[in-house]
């Protein structure tokens, strides 16, 4: 579970802003069976749709279909409104390969998040040989944390696509309806020190390193808030993170093995045994002997970096 700070893709939301404003309108004003009003209201608040925070996503959701409720009365009548929103903010199409105007590569790429948001385990990378649509390899896979069936209007909102793997958005997310109140989200909760990963070694062989069967332990005991405890066991549960993570042993048998041999701080030796003469900085050596991210802000760029400085402290490696 990764947090991504809103401040840092402030840059990115205003190009997926730029990038379908015009292809939006041009949508709305081809419903000629929608209501001027409504077109109006999707006009006017199209920057918050595309570039609100999740609980003004929420807000915003809320208000049209309130201006809704003032044309047809049943619940019933106004998911009816529903077809002309899955038309306008039509993330088929967005997300097709095929799509001419800006799409969900050019998201991707202005992102640049390298990790799955939910998982800190698989690679999110975003590839393309060429300039043209044809030359798209691979992306993130786009997960909608309020879901397309039930929130058509927030289909194509920035803080509403989640870069993730496809084995957590598809195949352990899959259905399951998410929620503020329940569930953490990526761009709204620091959940770091929330919970913090460990490990209980299968055997004698598993302590010294040799072997990677280690039982991953999560432990949420140090979190203050009740609250936010309650949506990261839910997010471990929905992610099956402790379960993922036990197919990952080998994580944690480097780190072991690099505890038992070294009498002293690896860093430390690194520093000044190893590369005495470079002009490195202490994170540089961390991200080169651990291959991944000290600092928590960073995490997206590479996986395991959580479990990684989390064992590492355990261990005593680093402090």
């Amino acid at each position: 579970m990764i947090y991504l700070n809103p401040n840092d893709f402030k840059s990115a939301s205003q190009k997926h802003f730029d990038g379908l404003e015009q292809w939006l309108l041009k949508r709305i004003d081809s419903r000629k069976k929608l209501r001027e009003n409504l077109k109006l209201f999707i006009k006017s608040n199209l920057s918050v749709i595309l570039m609100g925070e999740p609980r003004r996503l929420k807000n915003i959701h809320a208000r049209f279909y309130s201006e809704v409720s003032k044309v047809v009365g049943l619940a019933s009548e106004r998911r009816k409104f529903d077809s002309h929103l899955r038309y306008i903010f039509n993330y088929k199409s967005f997300a097709d390969k095929k799509q001419k105007e800006y799409d969900a590569y050019d998201l991707a790429e202005n992102l640049g998040i390298r990790v799955c948001a939910y998982c800190n385990r698989m690679y999110t990378i975003t590839v393309q040989t060429g300039a043209s649509k044809p030359d798209h390899v691979t992306r993130p896979e786009f997960d909608h944390f309020f879901s397309q069936e039930r929130y058509p209007l927030l289909s194509l909102s920035f803080f509403n696509l989640i870069p993730s793997c496809k084995i957590c958005n598809s195949t352990l997310k899959g259905n399951e309806k998410f929620a503020l109140h329940k569930h953490l989200h990526p761009y709204l909760d620091d959940c770091w020190q929330g919970f913090q990963f460990s490990f209980a070694p299968v055997n004698t062989q598993s302590l010294l390193g040799a072997k990677p069967n280690h039982a991953v332990l999560i432990n949420t005991d140090t979190c203050t808030d009740v609250k936010l405890e309650t949506r990261i066991r839910k997010n471990l549960e929905v992610f099956k993170i402790a379960d993922v993570y036990n197919g990952h042993g080998e994580e944690i048998s480097d780190l072991l093995r690099l505890r038992n041999v070294l009498n002293d701080s690896y860093l430390e030796i690194l520093q000044k045994h190893t590369y005495p003469h470079l002009n490195i900085s202490e994170d540089e050596l961390y991200r080169l002997a651990f291959g991944a991210y000290r600092t928590e802000g960073d995490f997206h760029k590479r996986p395991f970096s959580k479990l990684k400085k989390d064992i590492l402290k355990e261990l005593g490696i680093i402090s």
